[in-house]
């Protein structure tokens, strides 16, 4: 893409760099996104971009009469910003509007949701410590079959207190926890097209019919159902809608 000469924004522009890098002045200020981050921009700013070379971004352009953006208060530059529902959401918008290129309508409920799950990753999490290691301590056994006793002995406390108050301050079990991050790994990993039986062995899951329930329970749907949703092309999809029809 070529690059954009200084203009004061009367819209707003919500971009997202899936690979590669880019380079933006705010208001004459520098700012380099790289892949996984996420830019904000916001009626009345000064944007210059340079040229885009080997770069892979999607960029959402529109206008506060389109959808009243006050309320979400994002930050202007999100590092890492892209998460897998993100990325889910996107996919689903390339969908939409390569088989309807002239309905913008179609795509203003994708854009409220990309807004929203941004905000929800953002919002700062006023915790302890104790629960900030709790959740390094998930982060970084993720691929392990986790206990609470190998928490709570890890932290040198009791696996009660542990517990009391990490369900205090995330309002759930330090478990559930631990199965949310694993299945929102495994989410990323069907998106790779990983095996899923290899995604349940990497995860820590005993089985792969336990790997299955807990996704179902938390999903409403199994592994297997999620990969196919997600590679089931747009227009296939709305073939078996209006066929059920």
């Amino acid at each position: 893409m070529p690059s954009l000469e200084s203009v004061i924004l009367t819209f707003y522009e919500l971009s997202f760099v899936l690979n590669g890098s880019m380079t933006y002045y705010v208001n004459n200020k520098k700012i380099t996104l790289k892949k996984g981050d996420v830019l904000f921009l916001t009626p009345n700013l000064i944007r210059r971009r340079q040229k885009i070379q080997n770069c892979e971004y999607v960029s959402y352009n529109y206008y506060v009469d389109d959808i009243n953006t006050d309320s979400f208060n994002l930050p202007l530059q999100i590092s890492n910003g892209i998460s897998t529902e993100i990325l889910m959401i996107l996919r689903a918008g390339d969908e939409i509007h390569f088989h309807n290129p002239s309905d913008h309508e179609l795509l203003e409920p994708i854009l409220k949701c990309l807004l929203q799950c941004i905000l929800n990753n953002c919002k700062m999490e006023h915790i302890s410590d104790i629960v900030k290691n709790i959740k390094e301590y998930v982060f970084t056994h993720i691929n392990e079959q986790i206990t609470l006793e190998e928490i709570s002995s890890s932290l040198f406390f009791s696996t009660v207190y542990c517990s009391s108050i990490f369900k205090k301050e995330m309002g759930i079990s330090i478990i559930d926890y631990c199965l949310n991050e694993k299945i929102k790994l495994a989410k990323k990993l069907i998106i790779e097209n990983v095996e899923l039986k290899s995604i349940a062995e990497q995860l820590g899951f005993s089985t792969y019919n336990y790997f299955s329930r807990t996704f179902k329970k938390r999903e409403g749907i199994t592994p297997m159902q999620y990969k196919q949703n997600f590679f089931t092309p747009y227009n296939q999809k709305k073939t078996k809608v209006t066929a059920k029809r």
